[in-house]
C-alpha cells in the first residue's frame, strides 16, 4: 500500500506540473481554467507535502507544520471543487455563462474564496488543537486524534454531498441533451466525457475514501483513483480537446521552429566566420609570397648595383 501511494503520487506530480504549464504557457484565457489551475496546484503541493513528511517525522515542529499544511491544501483543492461544481452547474443546466461570466469579470471573488475559507478552518483547527498535530499511527504527519480529524472531514463530506448534487443534474442534462442529438455520434463521446471529466476533478472519487475505513479493496480504489486526478486533467483538457491539442502542437511547433532558425542562423554564421578566417589565410599567404618575392627581387637589384660599383 505505502509503495502505491509513492508511486501514485510521483505520477500524480508530473502530470499536475505537465498540466500547469499547459495552462500557464499554452492555453488561452478561459472560463473554467482558473478554477483547474487553482486545484491542479493545490493538489501538486499538497501530494509534494506528503511525499516528503516522512523526512519530517523526527522533527515535532516542522511534522506539525506539514500536517497543517496538508489540511489547508486539501482544503483548499476542495473548495476550489465546489466552485468548478457550481460553475458547472451554472453552465450546464443553468445556461448563465452568457449572461453572467462572473469567473473572468472578478476572479479575485473567486481566489478569495478558494483560500480564505480553509485558511479560516486550519487556522481555527491549529489553534485549538495544536497538540494533536504531529505523527499519528501510520507514521505520517498528520491529526492524531479521530475526533478533530472531523475539522478536515466535515468541510469535505459537505462539498462531495453537493459536488454529487451537481453532477447527478448536470449528467441529467447531458443525457436529455444526448436523447436530443443522438444522431450525432460526436456529441455522444462529448456528453461522456465531459461527465467522466467532472467527475473525476469534481472529487467524486474520494467517496470511496469513506469505505476505506470498512473495506481494504476500498483503500486500494482510492489509492489508484487519488493519482487519476491530475491524469484525467491532463488527459481530458489537452490531449483529448482538439482546440486545446492543436495548441499545444502548434506551441511546440513554434518553439522548435524557432530553436531550428536560431541552430542554423549560428551555423551560417559559424560557416561564414569560417569561410573568412580561410580568406584572411589564404590572402595572408598570398602576401607573404608576395612579399617574399618582392625581398628577392629587390637583394637581386642590390647584388646588382654593387657589382657595377664594384666595376
Amino acid at each position: 500500500m505505502e509503495i502505491l501511494s509513492k508511486v501514485g503520487g510521483t505520477i500524480n506530480v508530473i502530470v499536475l506540473v505537465l498540466f500547469i504549464c499547459f495552462v500557464c504557457f499554452i492555453n488561452s484565457r478561459d472560463k473554467m481554467r482558473l478554477v483547474q489551475l487553482n486545484i491542479s496546484i493545490c493538489l501538486l503541493f499538497g501530494t509534494v507535502v506528503i511525499l516528503i513528511s516522512d523526512f519530517s517525522l523526527h522533527n515535532q515542529l516542522l511534522c506539525k507544520m506539514m500536517a497543517l499544511s496538508t489540511q489547508f491544501l486539501f482544503l483548499s483543492a476542495f473548495v476550489w471543487k465546489l466552485i468548478l461544481g457550481i460553475n458547472a452547474f451554472r453552465g450546464i443546466v443553468l445556461l448563465k455563462y452568457q449572461q453572467e461570466d462572473w469567473m473572468l469579470k472578478r476572479p479575485f471573488v473567486a481566489v478569495l474564496s478558494g483560500y480564505s475559507i480553509p485558511l479560516a478552518i486550519v487556522s481555527a483547527s491549529g489553534g485549538l488543537n495544536w497538540q494533536k498535530y504531529g505523527k499519528d499511527f501510520l507514521d505520517g504527519c498528520w491529526i492524531q486524534s479521530d475526533i478533530y480529524l472531523l475539522w478536515f472531514l466535515i468541510p469535505i463530506t459537505i462539498i462531495l454531498f453537493l459536488n454529487c448534487i451537481f453532477l447527478f443534474l448536470i449528467g441529467k442534462a447531458l443525457f436529455h441533451n444526448y436523447i436530443r442529438t443522438r444522431k450525432t455520434k460526436v456529441n455522444e463521446s462529448q456528453e461522456f466525457l465531459i461527465f467522466l471529466q467532472l467527475m473525476m476533478t469534481m472529487g467524486i472519487t474520494w467517496v470511496t475514501a469513506y469505505f476505506g475505513i470498512f473495506f481494504l479493496w476500498a483503500k486500494y480504489i482510492f489509492v489508484i483513483c487519488f493519482p487519476l486526478q491530475g491524469l484525467m486533467m491532463f488527459l481530458f483538457v489537452v490531449i483529448i480537446s482538439q482546440e486545446n491539442r492543436s495548441k499545444l502542437i502548434n506551441f511546440i511547433s513554434t518553439k522548435y521552429s524557432s530553436l531550428t532558425t536560431k541552430s542554423s542562423s549560428h551555423s551560417e554564421e559559424k560557416r561564414d566566420f569560417t569561410t573568412r578566417q580561410r580568406t584572411n589565410s589564404s590572402n595572408l599567404a598570398v602576401n607573404k609570397i608576395l612579399l617574399s618575392s618582392f625581398v628577392d627581387e629587390t637583394e637581386i637589384v642590390s647584388d646588382e648595383i654593387l657589382e657595377k660599383n664594384a666595376q
